[in-house]
């Protein structure tokens, strides 16, 4: 069990089925990875946004990630950790490592960062790609990111890129 959120606790598999149930996020995925349409992230964000609004946990997190993609002037934190915030308190592991993410670069204690980074960890566990560049992240912004840790944090960020999560692929350099 996670806690986050405010103190709600998360179960990490809820996510495992519940995109393939949901088949505007499973097509705006498809936007956003470029898997067999064109990379369009517009339309990404639109369809996400859609499953969003019909109640779709999953589909409030993938927009929040969403909106944390593409140019700066693109992005909107605020609504991002908004909608991170409430699929999380709604049971939804990928809600909790965007918010813990998007806190992570406001609250700069080393207990929140300890409990943001303790997040990205858990759910990187229930098989969220994202969330294991995340925990890669805290590993490399640890003081001691050398040797082990390096060699950690590299494999966390090669299974999310070889998982399909192009961050992933980016943070490997």
């Amino acid at each position: 069990v996670i806690v986050a959120c405010g103190g709600t606790p998360v179960r990490p598999s809820v996510a495992a089925g519940e995109a393939a149930a949901d088949p505007l996020v499973v097509e705006g995925l498809r936007h956003l990875r470029a898997e067999g349409v064109p990379y369009d992230l517009e339309r990404a964000r639109s369809l996400f946004g859609e499953a969003c609004g019909q109640g779709s946990r999953r589909g409030c997190a993938m927009l929040a990630d969403a909106l944390l993609r593409g140019p700066m002037d693109g992005q909107d934190f605020d609504r991002a950790l908004s909608l991170s915030e409430a699929a999380c308190e709604a049971g939804e592991p990928l809600g909790c490592t965007h918010a813990a993410w998007i806190m992570s670069g406001e609250v700069f204690t080393d207990e929140a960062r300890e409990e943001q980074c303790a997040t990205h960890a858990a759910v990187c566990t229930g098989g969220e790609l994202i969330a294991c560049v995340r925990q890669g992240q805290c590993i490399d912004i640890s003081e001691d990111a050398e040797g082990e840790a390096a060699r950690e944090a590299a494999e966390l960020y090669r299974r999310a890129c070889n998982g399909g999560e192009g961050e992933g692929c980016n943070d490997l350099g």
